[in-house]
């Protein structure tokens, strides 16, 4: 077999990795929010999983580093002792001080450094990439995978995840559209990166639609019923990201950048408003939706607004650098 099948293999299998761990990841965050103090272990399931993706990704990035005869240390074998020295501190911390609660569970020294160790070793699979004029499965994987731990790390403000709490109750109204424009500026982010890579309409919407699905592990555990309208929800929006960036590839219009980030935003938006009144349908027919319907329309504007400003900054960066080249 030749080095060129060699690697192709090899990326496989860091893809693979990449699907474990964050799938082990938000199993884990699904465990913490609806069983709690009731794990008193480390060795769980959903462990298993994530630090199964982890032993993937660190086989994977020896291998190739193996093959390619490569000893420095890049960011994919920093990545890996990283992580690795978060995973036995962790061990100890369960052991020794038990269950993290709450917002601490996302901050705890041990779960900062397997965040880092993970950004390191998923960010190494796309700087790696044998071509940098197209994709392979291992960087949009890996791509989707960075997206979703930054919707990991902030999931406790996440608009699909706490619906019932932001829109059916009085409760922090503020963050409730804070949650909104964050989420929906991260996709702003997404989409001018994916310009930067040459990403396909097809391969953006494999990303945003796979971001959907690791969101909905999170319900796992203590509302599975609200994973199929999440999921259904991502399909929608990642067949309206395919269309807006395939729109944006192929028109002339001078402000292409700028509306197509205006209109992946202000979608987002949309498709929470849609996700809202569907949960409304089904699952909390004899509550009712506190927010006014302008409130809601507010959730679509003002995302768009911040996506057409921060592509306009984006446009005008890639202006400055191409006229000093």
């Amino acid at each position: 077999m030749t080095s060129k099948n060699y690697h192709k293999y090899i990326r496989f299998l860091l893809g693979t990795g990449a699907l474990l761990f964050l799938s082990g990841a938000w199993l884990d965050a699904s465990a913490h929010t609806y069983i709690g103090i009731d794990l008193n272990s480390f060795f769980t399931p959903w462990h298993a999983v994530l630090y199964s993706g982890y032993a993937v990704l660190a086989i994977g990035i020896l291998l190739k580093k193996y093959i390619s005869k490569d000893s420095s240390w890049d960011m994919g074998f920093l990545g890996i002792i990283i992580f690795g020295i978060g995973g036995a501190s962790d061990v100890i911390w369960h052991t020794l001080l038990g269950l993290e609660e709450g917002i601490e569970a996302l901050i705890s020294p041990s779960h900062l450094f397997l965040f880092v160790g993970g950004f390191l070793m998923l960010a190494h699979i796309i700087f790696s990439r044998p071509s940098k004029k197209q994709l392979d499965f291992a960087p949009i994987i890996s791509l989707t995978s960075i997206y979703s731990l930054v919707m990991f790390i902030t999931h406790f403000m996440n608009p699909y995840l706490s619906v019932y709490d932001f829109f059916f109750t009085d409760w922090k109204q503020e963050l409730a559209a804070a949650s909104l424009f964050f989420q929906a500026l991260m996709t702003n982010f997404i989409f001018l990166y994916a310009i930067k890579l040459n990403i396909s309409g097809k391969q953006i919407g494999i990303i945003f639609l796979s971001s959907f699905v690791l969101l909905s592990i999170h319900s796992l555990l203590g509302e599975p019923y609200k994973m199929i309208l999440i999921i259904f929800c991502g399909s929608i929006y990642s067949l309206i990201s395919t269309s807006i960036l395939n729109w944006f590839y192929h028109t002339k219009n001078i402000l292409k950048i700028q509306i197509s980030s205006a209109l992946i935003s202000g979608t987002y938006g949309a498709i929470l408003i849609l996700y809202i009144f569907l949960c409304h349908q089904f699952f909390w027919e004899t509550q009712e939706i506190k927010w006014r319907f302008y409130g809601l329309g507010g959730l679509i504007c003002i995302p768009s607004l911040f996506g057409f400003l921060i592509a306009n900054l984006h446009n005008y960066q890639e202006k400055n650098v191409k006229e000093k080249s």
